[in-house]
């Protein structure tokens, strides 16, 4: 009875920590007079593909980190980003386990549909109830570009794409525009 529940507790263990990054090995750095660093990191094992563009849109809109990248395309363990000198590698791991444990555990429960991808880029297709006029077009917009993993907007006469860096609920794209005056569906890809 011991060892079987030491073996649940031990996979368990495994589970949880599948995925998540370890360490890492500073490859360079540079600081610069304006308070800022640059740092490229060799990490201990290659994130999941899965996870790459929804870690680097949560990077990214972090406020004290102006650029992140996997630098090898092929190889997702070399990282590279500018930021704040107060933030260092140890703040990036932490930022990209908790994406890779939010994807992980959320992945199957979901309510966002891709209805395609392209490159590094998801997009999202919703239905708009009404026609808009120009000035609303604008607004809508404007409110959903402020979330900075939000690259593009495209409004036709009933339908919205919107372009992405990292994966989103409907939800999430919805509660950005719940303030103005128009009703907008999710398009569920089959």
């Amino acid at each position: 009875m011991k060892n079987t529940v030491l073996l649940i507790i031990a996979v368990t263990l495994s589970i949880m920590s599948y995925g998540q990054i370890k360490s890492f090995t500073l490859i360079s750095g540079k600081e610069y007079p304006n308070n800022t660093r640059t740092q490229y990191l060799q990490l201990d094992q290659a994130v999941n593909q899965d996870y790459h563009i929804e870690i680097k849109g949560e990077i990214l809109s972090h406020p004290l980190i102006t650029n992140f990248s996997f630098y090898d395309k092929t190889d997702y363990s070399q990282i590279m980003f500018t930021s704040d000198i107060s933030l260092n590698g140890n703040d990036i791991i932490d930022i990209m386990n908790q994406v890779i444990e939010k994807s992980s555990i959320t992945s199957e429960n979901t309510n966002s549909k891709v209805i395609s991808t392209q490159d590094k880029y998801l997009f999202y297709k919703f239905n708009i109830s009404d026609t808009l006029d120009e000035a609303l077009k604008k607004q809508i917009i404007s409110a959903l570009l402020k979330d900075p993993s939000i690259v593009d907007v495209k409004i036709s006469s009933q339908e919205m794409k919107i372009k992405t860096i990292r994966e989103m609920t409907s939800d999430e794209i919805i509660i950005l525009v719940s303030e103005l005056d128009f009703e907008m569906t999710p398009i569920i890809s089959q």
